[in-house]
């Protein structure tokens, strides 16, 4: 089990962990007692994914496969690998490769078996049903997160721009969004990039929080209403629990590290203890 570029870790309802290795072009199930029990061939790169209590899989593929370039979730047999159908897009959309992340889906599973998808440069949240039906739809129009086309580079002025960094359904079916949007000060935490042969000259941030802070925002699906939007200073990655968020952070020397947030919701703001 050595693995060379690990670019997604799942958890299946069994506790078994899904690896999905890019550098070795596979996918191993590791169960509780830290065994292998399933292996199997996967070479393009996965972004996100979760287990079905079946034990398939649905996951973001960037598929090289000419048929399926462009459908940005896939559902794998479990055991196999094998693509059993691929979804992702409404009626009548097509893939515009041009387009910021146009491939990519931050997704989460919901108690009732359906999967949210989230687009990464539009607020728009959708959910489908395991055989590629679109179910709902919701969008929300906001100040801080105007939709986009194309990723504008990080400069003194051109400012980061907001983007999904995740979702999760907790265990009453609410929505948890995690959007990256510009930090306050992200002017004083970018500095000019180092030159490098073949790399044109730019600005990249000291740390992603330096030029991030988080809106974490709760939606009620049924309803459709904002339960809960708050700002939280730097980067939140997402939830692991309904209770346990993590972000990112640095330690004293400038390794990356995470830390650990245990919120309750209260009066519709997040209290962090």
């Amino acid at each position: 089990m050595e693995f060379r570029r690990i670019s997604f870790v799942a958890r299946t309802p069994g506790n078994s962990l899904v690896v999905f290795d890019l550098g070795n072009g596979r996918v191993s199930v590791i169960d509780p007692r830290l065994q292998q029990n399933n292996q199997f061939t996967l070479a393009n790169p996965v972004t996100d994914a979760v287990v079905l209590p079946s034990g398939d899989i649905v996951a973001n593929i960037h598929s090289q496969d000419l048929s399926r370039s462009g459908v940005p979730l896939h559902l794998l047999d479990g055991k196999a690998g094998t693509i059993k159908s691929s979804f992702g897009l409404m009626k009548g959309e097509n893939f515009d490769r041009k387009s910021a992340w146009a491939g990519f889906r931050e997704i989460a599973l919901s108690p009732t078996g359906t999967i949210w998808s989230a687009r990464r440069n539009r607020y728009v949240l959708e959910e489908w049903d395991i055989t590629g039906r679109m179910l709902r739809q919701l969008e929300r129009t906001v100040e801080w997160f105007r939709p986009y086309e194309k990723r504008d580079v990080l400069g003194p002025s051109a400012p980061p721009q907001p983007n999904i960094e995740s979702i999760y359904i907790d265990s009453k079916g609410l929505i948890w969004v995690f959007t990256a949007v510009g930090a306050r000060d992200w002017r004083q935490n970018i500095v000019p990039r180092k030159p490098m042969e073949g790399i044109a000259p730019g600005f990249e941030p000291t740390s992603l929080s330096g030029i991030y802070d988080t809106m974490v925002e709760i939606i009620d699906p049924d309803t459709r209403r904002v339960l809960v939007s708050q700002r939280v200073d730097g980067l939140v990655w997402g939830m692991l629990s309904d209770s346990l968020i993590f972000s990112d952070a640095q330690d004293e020397d400038g390794f990356p590290t995470y830390q650990l947030w245990r919120v309750d919701v209260n009066n519709r703001s997040l209290l962090r203890k």
